[in-house]
C-alpha cells in the first residue's frame, strides 16, 4: 500500500503541474515517465490484490529454471532502460562532479576548497564518486558516475530477488523496481537516490533476517541522514509504527529512538561546527526557492510537499 501511495504521489507531482500550467514542458521523456509511473502504480495495486487473494501462493517457489530466466530478463530490461536513457543529465551531476573532486583535495565534500560549505544533499555520496577522477577528467568521470548509479539500481533488484528467495512475490517486486524508469533516470542523472534505496533495502533485510540485531537496524536507518537526509522519514514512520503497536514498551522504544537519533545528531553537529548551519545549504536554498518561486501558489507547493512527506512516513 505504501508503494502504491508513493507511485501515486509521484504521478501527482508530475501530472498536476502540467494541468495547472499549459506552458509546462512536454517532452518524450515526460510522457514516458508518466506512463511508466501509472503502470507501476497499477502493477503494485494488482500485485497487492493477488497477494491478498491467496498469500500461500506467493511463497511457493517457482519452477527450478524459471527464477534464473526471470532474473536474466529483469537484468536485460534494466540494462535496456539504462542504454535508452544513458544521455540523461541532471544539474545534481555537475554538483557532485565538483564536490567529489574536492574530496580528493580537501577530504571533505566542499563546493570550494577554501570555503567550508556543504552544498550537496548527501555527505557520503561524493566520497563514492571521487574514485572516478582517477580514471580521467570529465568524460571518464561521467562514465564512472553513470555506471555506479546503474549498478546500485541493479543491486536493489538483486537484493529484493535474494530476500524473497525466488518466489512469485520476488518476481513481482523486483520486476516493479527494475522497470521503474524514474529510478534508472535518477541513477544516471547523478542523484544519490538509488544508493540510498539500496542502503534502506539492506536495512530492511537486516531487520527481517536477523531480528536480534534490532538496534543495528535503527542505527543504520539513522545513517541515512548521511546518505539521503529526507530518507530518514522512513525510519520515523517505522518508529511510530512499532511504538503504536506496543506503546507499553517505553524502554525499548526509547533505546530504538536513541539508536536511530545518534547518527542524525552527529550529522547535525558536524554541519553546525563546519558551516554554522545545522543542515546543508541545499535544504535552505531549495526549500525557500520552491515556496517563494512564484510559479505556483504557496498552498499548491505545500500540498505537493505534504503528499511526499506522508508518502515517506507511510
Amino acid at each position: 500500500m505504501s508503494m502504491g501511495f508513493l507511485f501515486f504521489s509521484l504521478i501527482l507531482t508530475d501530472l498536476i503541474p502540467s494541468w495547472w500550467d499549459s506552458t509546462y514542458p512536454r517532452t518524450v521523456i515526460f510522457d514516458y515517465l508518466n506512463i511508466s509511473m501509472l503502470g507501476g502504480f497499477l502493477i503494485s495495486f494488482i500485485g497487492l490484490v493477488i497477494c491478498l487473494a491467496d498469500p500461500s501462493d506467493n511463497q511457493k517457489e517457482i519452477n527450478a529454471r524459471a527464477p534464473w530466466g526471470a532474473l536474466f530478463v529483469l537484468i536485460l530490461a534494466s540494462a535496456s532502460l539504462c542504454a535508452y536513457f544513458w544521455p540523461f543529465d541532471l544539474d545534481d551531476k555537475w554538483i557532485y562532479y565538483r564536490i567529489s573532486k574536492n574530496v580528493l583535495e580537501t577530504g571533505l565534500p566542499l563546493w570550494n576548497a577554501d570555503d567550508p560549505l556543504f552544498v550537496g544533499a548527501s555527505f557520503v555520496y561524493p566520497y563514492l564518486l571521487s574514485p572516478g577522477h582517477y580514471f580521467g577528467d570529465w568524460p571518464a568521470w561521467e562514465v564512472y558516475q553513470k555506471s555506479f548509479g546503474f549498478l546500485t539500481h541493479l543491486a536493489c533488484v538483486l537484493l529484493i530477488w535474494w530476500h524473497f528467495r525466488f518466489t512469485m512475490l520476488a518476481l513481482l517486486v523486483a520486476g516493479g523496481v527494475a522497470l521503474f524508469s524514474p529510478a534508472v533516470l535518477w541513477s544516471l542523472g547523478g542523484l544519490d537516490v538509488t544508493f540510498a534505496s539500496f542502503w534502506l533495502l539492506s536495512c530492511i533485510c537486516l531487520y527481517f533476517r536477523f531480528p536480534n540485531s534490532n538496534y543495528a537496524f535503527w542505527f543504520f536507518c539513522g545513517c541515512l541522514m548521511w546518505i539521503r537526509p529526507d530518507a530518514i522519514l522512513v525510519g520515523v514512520g517505522a518508529w511510530l509504527a512499532q511504538f503504536l503497536r506496543n506503546p507499553l514498551n517505553l524502554r525499548g522504544s526509547i533505546l530504538k529512538g536513541a539508536s536511530f537519533s545518534l547518527p542524525i545528531v552527529v550529522y547535525v553537529a558536524l554541519n553546525q561546527i563546519k558551516t554554522n548551519l545545522p543542515l546543508p545549504t541545499v535544504f535552505y536554498c531549495k526549500g525557500w526557492n520552491k515556496s517563494f518561486s512564484g510559479k505556483y501558489p504557496l498552498y499548491f507547493d505545500s500540498f505537493i510537499g505534504s503528499l511526499h512527506l506522508v508518502a515517506g512516513i507511510s
